[in-house]
């Protein structure tokens, strides 16, 4: 970006005029011109330790199999773990389950709950529906 500002100041633009129209603050331009050397905060480098592409579909697999479709991934890891299995922690787990649109309520045992309508009083002439009123 500061190559384009550099052109435009070349053409004879205005300094502030050229850093207001792409959209960064004079300081910022100067700041790159000084030292060109990006520090902005925040890791540039993927995370080492995150799931690699391949592994995802094992861990949808593992997932959504009959033993395991039922429970929380908390669980899952722990019964992976006494089987002598290791796939990941529960961490990516959950990521992996929201980034499928997954990670909901995962088990059976809570019914729909049926909705409750009291009954309805309809009159079809007059005095047809009474209520009660109470006088003290």
């Amino acid at each position: 970006m500061a190559a384009i500002i550099d052109k435009a100041l070349e053409e004879g633009a205005c300094l502030t005029f050229a850093c207001d129209a792409i959209g960064i603050h004079l300081r910022t331009y100067r700041r790159w011109k000084e030292d060109p050397v990006d520090r902005r905060k925040g890791s540039q480098k993927a995370n080492s330790t995150a799931l690699r592409e391949q592994e995802r579909p094992h861990v949808l697999e593992v997932c959504t199999s009959s033993k395991y479709r039922d429970i929380a991934p908390t669980e899952i890891v722990t019964g992976l773990a006494e089987e002598g299995v290791y796939i990941a922690s529960a961490r990516p787990f959950y990521r992996v389950l929201r980034s499928a649109g997954m990670l909901n309520h995962r088990g059976n045992d809570h019914l729909a709950r049926t909705l409750y309508i009291p009954p309805e009083f309809k009159a079809t002439g007059p005095v047809d529906d009474w209520s009660c009123e109470i006088v003290g």
